[in-house]
């Protein structure tokens, strides 16, 4: 099974959660395009929303999966930042130890978890205001400011690969440099698509 994590913005004012819900909504229950070929019966599209618990958010991706051992892949679709995930009521390495409840959930084989947020992997905060400010930096230090160590602590608590962007993103296809966290500990740095307005490809 595929399960794809939508967030949803209902508590703050309506102006407010209009403007945040602008960006994720189009991608509410559609397909990723590497997942075209699955059957529709293979997915299942989920709809949190940011006054649930991330013990919540858990528990509703548990009931997508159905039974132990089923859930191949896991998609969140949601803003965030640096250290930060807008995943409930909050994703952050100090309430990230929840999803050890999925670890039975996962295919320990499987593509693992795919986080589609701005600066999932980044140690710096993104500002679109700032030159360069859509691009995020990589930093090996243990913080719970750092979004490599919220992903490294999530490989670890669910036993699967954990995939996101160091920029920001605009489509499930992430952009730029892209760091792979591994229940081990290691992670693997690759390089995403080139989305020429976030980081433009270098001349030959």
């Amino acid at each position: 099974m595929i399960v794809y994590l939508h967030n949803q913005y209902v508590a703050g004012s309506a102006s407010a959660n209009a403007k945040l819900n602008a960006a994720i909504q189009p991608w509410y229950y559609r397909k990723a395009p590497f997942h075209r070929k699955i059957p529709d019966s293979q997915i299942q599209h989920v709809v949190v929303n940011d006054r649930m618990s991330v013990g919540q958010v858990v528990a509703a991706a548990k009931t997508a999966a159905k039974r132990p051992g089923n859930l191949s892949q896991l998609l969140v679709n949601t803003h965030g930042n640096a250290g930060s995930i807008d995943l409930g009521t909050g994703l952050t390495p100090l309430t990230v130890g929840d999803f050890a409840q999925l670890k039975p959930y996962m295919k320990p084989d499987g593509p693992g978890i795919l986080l589609g947020t701005c600066g999932a992997a980044s140690q710096k905060k993104l500002d679109p205001s700032m030159y360069r400010g859509l691009q995020g930096a990589l930093r090996c230090r243990s913080s719970a400011t750092n979004g490599l160590t919220l992903l490294m602590m999530m490989a670890r608590l669910t036993g699967v690969p954990v995939r996101g962007g160091l920029d920001a993103q605009l489509t499930w296809n992430l952009n730029g440099p892209v760091v792979v966290a591994l229940p081990d500990g290691r992670i693997l740095v690759t390089q995403g698509r080139v989305a020429d307005s976030i980081r433009a490809r270098k001349a030959a």
